[in-house]
């Protein structure tokens, strides 16, 4: 249980300055990296080849353009419902196995976690995928859920969180989301937080995520008192992706708007989930903690066959790294793994 690890872990935030009844912020907070490439060579040991380095300006980085979203939108293609927890086919075994496989050979020391759902059939298969890890800003998933879910129910315009919801996404933007969770509890940071909270709960993930604090701000009017730190499972981090999917959580435009935002991510912060190809909606979150570089992403995979859209859910969670960037290699691979599984599993004759 995350309780179990309470105090273990102290965090070292990048400084973001406060103005304005303590919303009002200037700075990136930690949720990305901040220098160009992995650290120097000294008596570690050498890096293997990275596919893509992470490129994060010291300065904010302007908003991207976005559209307001009109009922006439072409929305994106909707499954029914999300499918039930299926016991996973033969395909899916053999996926797990080279998962695990490759995190127990991988070079570097670290807690790993991974897991895959399949957005057709609702099976999934993982490494460590139930285990409670540091989230780092992969939680402000939800308080971008809770800012969709506003807007749908009319509390207030999509104009007032259009701007941060796209800077949260694009660069992982700590400071927007602190913004986000203030408006969602009007005006109140922690009545913001236990509204995310109370949404984790009606996804039925109260269990497996753990949410204190807005990422980056620990300050004691931000907290909510529910544990030193932010928790969440990969696997439960993959069934919110799902009901955002499977449209459960919001009607359209409002679904399309979220995934579009989601997959507006800058370039330099594409090197996990959505190192694979085809269209990538996901929300990573990177710090750094005493004991270790935590580096974090959770996406929704799309690709298409013979004119069909297929879909997965993927999250990779990592901690406790003692090498900066040190995860990435096990997460491109992880993701190829699980890229080429689907793909082969969708072209495959049907049984």
């Amino acid at each position: 249980m995350p309780g179990a690890r309470r105090g273990r872990h102290l965090f070292h935030y990048i400084a973001a300055g406060l103005a304005g009844a303590g919303i009002g912020l200037a700075a990136i907070a930690a949720c990305s990296p901040v220098e160009s490439g992995p650290p120097a060579a000294t008596a570690t040991p050498t890096l293997p080849p990275i596919t893509q380095v992470p490129d994060e300006p010291a300065t904010p980085t302007p908003l991207p353009p976005t559209a307001t979203p009109t009922a006439t939108a072409t929305p994106t293609a909707t499954p029914s419902a999300t499918p039930p927890p299926a016991t996973p086919r033969a395909d899916l075994v053999a996926l797990q196995e080279q998962l695990a496989a490759a995190v127990d050979a991988y070079w570097t020391d670290g807690n790993y976690a991974f897991a895959v759902l399949d957005l057709q059939t609702g099976e999934t298969v993982g490494v460590n995928a139930d285990r409670a890890q540091l989230s780092g800003c992969v939680m402000n998933l939800f308080v971008l859920y809770r800012a969709a879910l506003d807007v749908q129910e009319g509390r207030y315009d999509v104009s007032v969180v259009d701007d941060l919801v796209a800077s949260t996404t694009w660069s992982s933007n700590a400071a927007t989301a602190y913004r986000l969770y203030a408006i969602a509890g009007g005006g109140d940071v922690a009545e913001g937080v236990r509204r995310v909270a109370e949404l984790i709960d009606e996804l039925g993930l109260a269990a497996d995520v753990i949410i204190d604090h807005p990422p980056a701000f620990d300050g004691s009017d931000d907290r909510i008192g529910t544990d030193e730190n932010n928790w969440l499972t990969a696997e439960a981090a993959n069934r919110a992706l799902a009901a955002l999917w499977a449209g459960e959580l919001l009607d359209e435009p409002w679904r399309t708007w979220l995934l579009d935002h989601l997959e507006n991510v800058k370039p330099g912060l594409n090197y996990l989930t959505a190192s694979v190809p085809g269209q990538v909606s996901h929300k990573n979150g990177f710090l750094e903690a005493t004991n270790g570089f935590v580096d974090n992403d959770a996406g929704i995979v799309r690709f298409e066959l013979d004119g069909r859209t297929y879909a997965f859910a993927a999250t990779f969670l990592s901690e406790e790294v003692p090498y900066k960037y040190g995860d990435i290699n096990l997460g491109q691979q992880l993701m190829r793994l699980a890229y080429d599984a689907f793909v082969e599993r969708y072209t495959a004759p049907a049984e």
